[in-house]
């Protein structure tokens, strides 16, 4: 509806209130989606500097004996 139109309309409709609404957001952003790897390798080497923190247990680079440590850690945690 131009202005114009607008205008007449309320004036022929006074007891309509006009609303504006924000618009609809149609997909969240992620950080864990699509990633290129030069993004990758920012992160690892993020992770690799800070090993204790969220980040590096998602996008760390692990051995196979830091895995089995960490998961009988957690198993012993959950046992007390």
């Amino acid at each position: 509806m131009r202005i114009s139109e607008l205008d007449n309309y309320k004036d022929a409709n006074p007891d309509h209130v006009r609303v504006i609404t924000a618009p609809n957001i149609v997909s969240g952003v992620s950080v864990t989606g699509k990633l290129d790897s030069g993004f990758k390798d920012v992160l690892s080497k993020i992770s690799d500097a800070h090993p204790g923190s969220p980040l590096a247990s998602n996008h760390g680079k692990k051995s196979i004996k830091q895995v089995q440590t960490e998961r009988a850690i957690r198993k012993w945690r959950s046992s007390e």
